[in-house]
This record gives structure tokens, sequence and C-alpha cells, in this order.
């Protein structure tokens, strides 16, 4: 068995400004068996930090923090994703007590990952900015560190 370490950042898009969003607090572990692993990793919301305390508090409102407190990504991937510059992996997000697949890209031998993130599939009620919402769709992005 492997630990997972690691970092995410969030990106949400509103239509005057972006926020970005960071958490270095990303666990997880693989299983390798022959050519294949499974993963298992999470990340607590409220270590999501931004410049922004007012975006910060209001995020962990509308994701309902005190429910949902954890961010988890799970699946497989095959030993050559890992050693390769680019590949694509299916992760199951359980996030705001929904899961949903999203093709996740591997990049630099698996050491940093991106997909965008439906904040509409997994029921979350965007926030607004002077009434105006932010977009759907989150871009999120990952340092991964792979510990044997």
């Amino acid at each position: 068995m492997s630990k997972i370490t690691g970092s995410s950042t969030l990106e949400v898009k509103y239509t005057i400004k972006k926020v970005r969003s960071t958490s270095k607090e990303m666990r997880g572990e693989l299983i390798l068996e022959g050519d294949t692993g499974r993963f298992d990793i999470s990340i607590p919301i409220l270590s999501f930090l931004s410049s922004d305390t007012d975006f910060d508090q209001h995020m962990r409102e509308v994701v309902e923090v005190k429910l949902f407190p954890v961010v988890r990504g799970s699946g497989e991937i095959l030993k050559s994703a890992m050693k390769s510059k680019k590949s694509t992996v299916n992760v199951l997000i359980d996030f705001h007590g929904v899961k949903k697949h999203y093709p996740v890209q591997l990049e630099n031998n698996g050491n940093s990952a991106n997909f965008t993130l439906d904040l509409e599939a997994h029921k979350i009620k965007r926030p607004s900015l002077l009434g105006i919402k932010i977009k759907n769709e989150v871009a999120m992005s990952f340092t991964l560190n792979w510990e044997s």
C-alpha cells in the first residue's frame, strides 16, 4: 500500500472575477495489484482557503460543510498511467452527498491532475456576487505525491 498526499486548487468564475481556493490536506492510499491499482483520496472541505474569507465562508455554507465535510475521489489506475506524460483516469467523485464519474487528466507521470467539476450535478446552489451566480463549471487541479 502506498500513501498519496498533495494539494488541490479549485477556481470559480464570476462574471467580474475569479477566485482560487487551495487545500494542502489531500490524503489517500493506493493499493497496487499487478499492473493496476485502486486509489481512494479525501480532502476536508474546511481546508480549502482563498484570499477572500467572505468567499470561503459562503462556499462552506453552500456546500453544507457540516453535513458533507469531506470530498472523496476513488477509482482504478494503470501503473502505465503513472509513468506517462498524459493519460486519463475515470474517477468517482463523492461530493455533497452525490457521486459522479469524471474523466480526470493525469500529467507529468501522474504528479498533476485536473478536471472540471459540475456544481449542479452535485446539487449545489451556485453562490452569487452582486446577484450574479458563479459559473456552474469549477476547474479543479491537483498536485499528487505517490509515496511507497
